[in-house]
């Protein structure tokens, strides 16, 4: 990985052993491992960085073995590195605590102020300026949402590659600018991954249908962003595919942008 000088990447990783956690930023779930299988996960998050009041969460459910260990790090990345390294830390966090007793109450949840200081350059996303704050949802709101998420999955059992794309044009064409990536050459790339998707799937993959009374609505990113997931916290959207044996599966995240419900961001 090679990154241009005058670019600043932010990146977190999760790093855990023989405990059950997961890991958000400013309330989007980035990272999780329910079964404490363990492992090391490092991602670029420039598209989560907001202009201030940053925060990273973390949630520990269980200790699944006798060494249990979780370490957590969102950070300026050093250019100088070909590979993620810290250049200035925002925000840790570890697990067992050192100063704590030996044994703390689970399941735990810890809130993390990012130290916003250090945000000197900003990536140049357009949302967190250009979408409203939503103190609550309104049954309309609520129903605008579900049909977004209605209208991709149509367009997915469809194969409308193109509709798909207009759907979810402003999330990834911000993403794209946030991360500082061509929005024309990214709309290539999706594009491109549908058609893969597509061309591999069976004539037997179908929607996993969403229980629309037990789905979630959560403010996110503060309130500037509306998380839909269904029962459980899976994905709005998920399809089956019984013959190649896999699922494909969309986050519905919505803004409202110029008074429009819009899907705006996404893992």
């Amino acid at each position: 990985m090679t990154n241009p000088a005058d670019n600043t990447w932010y990146f977190l990783t999760f790093q855990s052993q023989q405990l059950a956690a997961s890991v958000k930023l400013n309330g989007v779930p980035l990272f999780s491992d329910a079964q404490g299988r363990g492992g090391r996960i490092s991602m670029p998050v420039n598209p989560w960085i907001m202009p201030d009041s940053n925060k990273l969460g973390i949630e520990i459910l269980a200790e699944t073995g006798e060494n249990p260990e979780l370490e957590v790090q969102l950070f300026i990345h050093d250019n100088e590195s070909s590979s993620p390294k810290v250049g200035q830390m925002l925000a840790s966090f570890s697990y067992p605590f050192q100063e704590e007793p030996p044994v703390v109450p689970l399941p735990l949840k810890k809130k993390i102020p990012v130290a916003d200081e250090f945000l000197i350059k900003l990536p140049p996303a357009k949302l967190w300026t250009e979408a409203e704050t939503i103190n609550s949802l309104t049954e309309e709101d609520k129903q605008t949402i579900l049909t977004l998420a209605d209208e991709v999955t149509k367009a997915f059992a469809e194969k409308n590659i193109t509709r798909l794309y207009e759907l979810m044009e402003y999330r990834y064409t911000d993403q794209a600018v946030a991360s500082y990536q061509s929005p024309e050459r990214i709309k290539e790339v999706v594009h491109t991954q549908f058609g893969w998707i597509f061309d591999k799937a069976s004539d037997k993959i179908m929607p996993i249908p969403m229980d629309k009374e037990k789905v979630s609505f959560t403010l996110a990113a503060n309130n500037k962003l509306v998380l839909l997931h269904r029962e459980g916290g899976g994905e709005a959207v998920i399809f089956d595919d019984p013959i190649k044996k896999n699922e494909t599966s969309i986050d519905i995240f919505a803004s409202s942008i110029n008074g429009k419900w819009c899907i705006t961001r996404g893992i």
